[in-house]
């Protein structure tokens, strides 16, 4: 059966998994309610290493694999607050550069207004 689970999880892409074969639901509930039956399954169910495996497994791997996990979240975070000021300081000089560009093109179109008008006014006077 170990062996069995072992290939199945090997083929999802799980290499080297810790197995561990408990032999009954009976030294479970054993564990659980102590004198629960008259004979004692825990001993040799493999329940009692299982459960030591388990607790180093949360006490020290899995808090080091939050502490990883919080770690790549902050760093993601922080690539992505760059790119956000990035992105801001490029619009703000976007936004410079068409303001200027409109400012040009205004001070033009009031130079055209000035020639225009003066026009106007020759022609009305050539007209009188």
């Amino acid at each position: 059966m170990m062996d069995y689970v072992t290939d199945q999880l090997n083929g999802f892409g799980i290499r080297f998994p810790k197995l561990f074969p408990l032999t009954s639901k009976g030294a479970l509930m054993e564990k659980q309610t102590p004198g629960s039956f008259k004979h004692s399954f825990l001993p040799n169910s493999g329940i009692m290493e299982f459960q030591g495996q388990f607790d180093s497994f949360i006490e020290n791997d899995l808090t080091g694999l939050a502490i990883e996990s919080a770690q790549a979240a902050v760093k993601r975070t922080e690539e992505l607050l760059r790119d956000v000021i990035t992105a801001s300081r490029q619009d703000e000089k976007a936004k410079r550069k068409a303001l200027e560009t409109l400012s040009h093109e205004s001070q033009a179109i009031s130079e055209l207004l000035s020639v225009i008008k003066g026009d106007a006014e020759k022609q009305r006077l050539k007209k009188r």
